[in-house]
């Protein structure tokens, strides 16, 4: 099971924002846990659950691709009949092969498909962290905002605006979580399950590997 976290980006500590200071000052940096703030607001099922949901529509068109090139495959081994020629017998495991190479290369790009949509899912959270945590930063009169990960060797408590920034959300949110934001936190969902040998279980995002 392949699990695609907030962390593959955490790791690259991108700076939130920066604020000006007169030269010479001292430049300190505030931290925020991406990770306390996607499961206080719901965000790391909610993110889950719509790549879950991406990858079962996307899933569905190659299984319907699948059981279309096996369908032609079946038609051209009726119309040939047995008494085919050691030519049409080429021909026909060729056509086969070919199949088998499409429905690998689309498994291939379904995979690629369903990282590619997390990460954007990701970095629309981070974004709008970002707008809540840049303010927050300036009355802490820092100059950037990095975000917690194994990278972070040590840092001081007063440091840490991850509760600062949470309660920021919430109070923009009117103070209580979105419909959709709750059913992600409490694991509610509608989408039906795909049988498919490459669908992924959701799991809840770990921001801070």
């Amino acid at each position: 099971m392949r699990t695609f976290t907030f962390g593959i980006l955490a790791a690259l500590a991108v700076l939130l924002c920066s604020c000006s200071r007169p030269e010479g000052a001292a430049s300190p940096a505030v931290v925020v846990d991406l990770d306390a703030v996607a499961r206080a607001m719901g965000r790391d099922r909610l993110i889950d659950r719509r790549v879950e949901q991406a990858t079962q529509a996307l899933n569905a068109k190659l299984l319907e691709a699948a059981a279309s090139m096996e369908k032609e495959l079946k038609k051209q081994q009726a119309d040939i009949g047995t008494a085919a020629t050691d030519e049409q017998r080429a021909k026909l495991k060729q056509t086969a092969q070919k199949i088998q190479e499409n429905i690998q290369n689309n498994r291939e790009v379904a995979a690629q498909a369903r990282q590619r949509f997390r990460l954007e899912e990701i970095q629309r959270f981070r974004n709008e962290i970002k707008a809540v945590a840049a303010p927050i930063a300036e009355k802490h009169r820092a100059s950037m905002v990095v975000v917690a990960s194994q990278d972070i060797l040590w840092f001081k408590p007063s440091a840490d605006i991850t509760a600062t920034v949470i309660a920021e959300i919430r109070s923009q949110a009117g103070a209580a979580p979105s419909a959709e934001a709750e059913k992600a936190r409490t694991g509610e969902t509608n989408s039906p399950d795909v049988s498919s040998p490459d669908k992924e279980t959701a799991q809840p995002a770990n921001t801070n590997r």
